[in-house]
C-alpha cells in the first residue's frame, strides 16, 4: 500500500507480508469527516505487522492476529484490546504515533480500553498501538505482543 505523506511506512504500511517475525497489533485513522451533527466520524483500519523476534524471557506467549478488521467510529473513539488465551495481571500501554500516552493526555492508559475524546480531522492516520504485558519491562524491551482488537 502507499503511504500518506509524514507515515512511515516501517510502522503501517507493509501489513501481513514479512515472515520470521513476531505480529505487532496497530490501528489507523481514516478519511475523518465532521458530520452534520457535528460529531466526527471515520473509518478504523485495524492491522498487524511483524517484527524482529525477541529472546526476552520476560515477554509472555504472543496470540495471533486473524483478521484485519474494518469498523465506523463515532466520538469519542473507543478501542479495546482483548488478548487470546489465559493471561493474568496484564498491563495495557497504548501509543499515539509511537509515543507512550500517560494520564495527562487525551487517553486513559494502563487500561484494555482506550478512550479518545477530541476527535478532529487532523486526527487521520494517527497510529495507535496496544502493549499488554506482563510487566512494564517487557513493554520496554519488546513491541511485539499483539493484542486481539475489534469495534464496539
Amino acid at each position: 500500500m502507499t503511504c500518506p505523506t509524514g507515515v512511515d511506512s516501517s510502522i503501517y504500511c507493509e501489513i501481513l507480508n514479512i515472515s520470521n517475525k513476531e505480529w505487532r497489533f496497530v490501528v489507523v485513522l481514516l478519511n475523518v469527516t465532521k458530520a452534520n451533527s457535528g460529531n466526527y466520524t471515520g473509518e478504523i483500519k485495524y492491522g498487524a505487522i511483524k517484527e524482529e523476534s525477541t529472546n526476552n524471557l520476560n515477554v509472555i506467549e504472543k496470540p495471533k492476529i486473524k483478521e484485519v478488521q474494518m469498523c465506523i467510529l463515532h466520538e469519542p473513539l473507543r478501542i479495546k484490546c482483548s488478548v487470546d488465551g489465559e493471561f493474568e495481571n496484564l498491563s495495557y500501554f497504548w501509543k499515539l504515533n509511537g509515543t507512550y500516552l500517560n494520564s495527562t493526555d487525551r487517553m486513559y492508559t494502563k487500561s484494555s480500553c482506550l478512550t479518545y475524546t477530541n476527535l478532529t480531522m487532523a486526527d487521520e492516520w494517527n497510529i495507535f498501538s496496544c502493549e499488554a504485558c506482563s510487566d512494564r519491562n517487557c513493554c520496554i524491551e519488546s513491541e511485539t505482543y499483539v493484542p486481539k482488537p475489534y469495534c464496539k
